[in-house]
This record gives C-alpha cells, sequence and structure tokens, in this order.
C-alpha cells in the first residue's frame, strides 16, 4: 500500500534540465524513506515518460521554460515510487506572446486587405453587370416598341 503522497517540484527551468531537476528533487524527498536505486530507477522511467510528452507531443525546444509538479507515493509492497499523472506548464515570455500576436495581426491585417479588395472588386463586376443588363433591358424595349408601333 502506498505511503503519504508527496509532490515534486521543479520550480521553473529551461526543458533540457527537467532530468536532472526532477531526480535531485526527489532524492531529497524521499532520501529517508526510499532506497537511492528505486529512487533513480522509478524517476528513470517518469524522466523517460516526460520526454516523449515534452519533445514529441508537446514539441518544447532544449530552451523553452517549463514547470512540473508530479504527486507521487512510495509501494513498500511493490517496491517501487508510483507516480500521478504530471501537470507541466510551458511558461512564455510576454514579449514573445507580443512578437506572436503583432505577427498574428499583420497576417490579418493583410487577409483583411486583400478581401477588401476582392469585395471591391465584385462590387465593380456587380456594377458592371446592372449596367449590361440596363442595356439590355432598353434593347428589348426599343425592340418591342418598334415592332408595336409596326
Amino acid at each position: 500500500m502506498p505511503t503519504e503522497k508527496v509532490e515534486l517540484r521543479t520550480g521553473v527551468i529551461p526543458a533540457a534540465l527537467y532530468a536532472n531537476k526532477l531526480r535531485k528533487v526527489a532524492l531529497a524527498i524521499f532520501r529517508d524513506r526510499v532506497p537511492r536505486d528505486i529512487v533513480l530507477r522509478d524517476v528513470a522511467k517518469l524522466n523517460q515518460m516526460l520526454y516523449r510528452r515534452l519533445v514529441e507531443e508537446l514539441k518544447l525546444s532544449k530552451g523553452d521554460f517549463i514547470r512540473i509538479m508530479v504527486k507521487a507515493a512510495y509501494d513498500e509492497e511493490k517496491g517501487e515510487i508510483v507516480f500521478d499523472e504530471p501537470n507541466i506548464e510551458r511558461l512564455v515570455f510576454e514579449s514573445d506572446v507580443k512578437k506572436m500576436y503583432e505577427s498574428r495581426m499583420k497576417e490579418l491585417e493583410e487577409k483583411l486587405r486583400k478581401l477588401e479588395e476582392e469585395r471591391d472588386s465584385y462590387r465593380k463586376e456587380l456594377e458592371t453587370l446592372k449596367e449590361k443588363v440596363r442595356e439590355a433591358r432598353r434593347k428589348i424595349e426599343e425592340i418591342l416598341n418598334f415592332q408595336l408601333s409596326s
């Protein structure tokens, strides 16, 4: 049966350092309760799973700043540390958000400008078609009037 759950927290770190940080935190938290080799083995498994999430799923780079929190408990019967689902937070700098926002706004403004040009083009085409319809109507009326008067 697992012992009381504890929470491992990395604090804010570059993604490249998560494995070392989690190992150090786990060793410190479990130092008096769990044999060192078990801590190292089980944290290594956790780190493998985290690598897949960080790199393959979240597509984070080594320099991205993250914070990882995971609850864990030592199960004496099984002789292993049981980890809950880790919570991974990616921290983004305000300047990076501002750059992304400004870039996206430029894209949207350009798209809006093109749509407005397209709208104006359709309006001109519509006016041309209206004029052609008026001209055709006039000609039809002329033909009808000519036939009625003959």
